[in-house]
């Protein structure tokens, strides 16, 4: 069987400190037909001498600039537009593949033709590139679709096929904070995603990456929206009654989205007052509205998963 290509689109601005490991770290993938898609975004550092240099001694790099800045969704819109691979991904400048990563993937996704997408873990280091801890620390038991709607739990490893991202379509450039968790629900609401807890990529966490630059407002803001509008994806699921009706009366309760209630309505009535009353008695016992983590408690004996409070 022949190897399928893989692209990867590098979006790049000012990245110099890191991206030559970054790139090497595909060079030395034991996966050897992929397509390395460097989007320079006007850079003022040595970054593209730096990726010139890399592109000279490999013929699957190839580089293309922006003429003017124009952030990451448009950066990785402008590198997919030029993908030949069957099979997509994308990396941050700071960041590495373990060498088996893309072997790992793709025979994942060759084995599983119903999986148009797959989330596999990552180890954490510090900007000197030392171990701190793994991905699925913070995540455990969260690895699932349904957990999508209150976090971005696909993570910085993944591979997708191409008919996914064509059924998709771009990064929202509207939503520069979230532009993947937007992303990941519609692929989520488009597609089959499957979560892998492989440890097959390392996510440099430093004073000036994206994640540590984001203000925790807009965030919150811009995932609300998001949320809001994940509709699709909560018709798209298939799960136990009761508890698809409790995940969309807490969506509606979140985002008012009246479509929510609606699609749980057209369900089951009944259940639908019975996660509300459910909802105002927890509201009302404990005192918060806005959760994130999920917890136990009990009240009246009566087993209630619920999300902790919002900092």
């Amino acid at each position: 069987m022949i190897d399928k290509l893989v692209s990867i689109v590098l979006p790049t601005f000012n990245g110099c400190r890191y991206i030559k490991e970054t790139i090497e770290s595909i060079v030395n993938q034991t996966y050897k037909n992929w397509e390395l898609i460097i989007v320079n975004d006007c850079s003022t550092d040595n970054t593209l001498e730096i990726i010139s240099e890399c592109a000279s001694k490999d013929c699957r790099i190839k580089i293309f600039s922006n003429s003017i800045n124009q952030k990451v969704a448009v950066s990785l819109n402008n590198g997919f537009r030029e993908a030949r691979g069957a099979y997509y991904t994308w990396i941050s400048d700071d960041n590495k593949f373990k060498p088996d990563a893309l072997e790992y993937m793709v025979n994942f996704l060759n084995k599983n033709k119903k999986i148009d997408f797959v989330s596999c873990a990552y180890e954490i280091m510090n900007e000197n590139g030392d171990f701190t801890s793994f991905s699925y620390d913070y995540y455990s038991k969260k690895r699932k679709i349904t957990e999508l709607f209150y976090e971005n739990n696909i993570g910085a490893c993944f591979l997708y096929r191409k008919r996914l991202a064509e059924n998709v379509g771009n990064y929202d450039f509207c939503f520069p904070l979230a532009n993947d968790y937007d992303y990941w629900m519609r692929a989520a609401a488009a597609g089959c995603i499957a979560y892998d807890n492989a440890v097959l990529y390392e996510y440099r966490d430093h004073p000036n990456n994206l994640t540590t630059l984001k203000k925790e407002d807009m965030i919150r803001e811009t995932v609300d929206i998001i949320r809001k509008n994940a509709y699709p994806l909560a018709l798209s699921l298939k799960m136990d009654k009761t508890r698809k009706i409790n995940m969309l009366v807490d969506l509606y309760d979140d985002t008012k989205n009246e479509l929510y209630m609606e699609i749980a309505n057209k369900i089951s009535p009944f259940d639908v007052k019975i996660a509300k009353f459910k909802n105002r008695l927890i509201q009302k016992t404990i005192g918060f509205k806005k959760y994130e983590k999920r917890i136990i408690i009990y009240i009246f004996g009566i087993k209630i998963s619920l999300k902790r409070k919002r900092k």
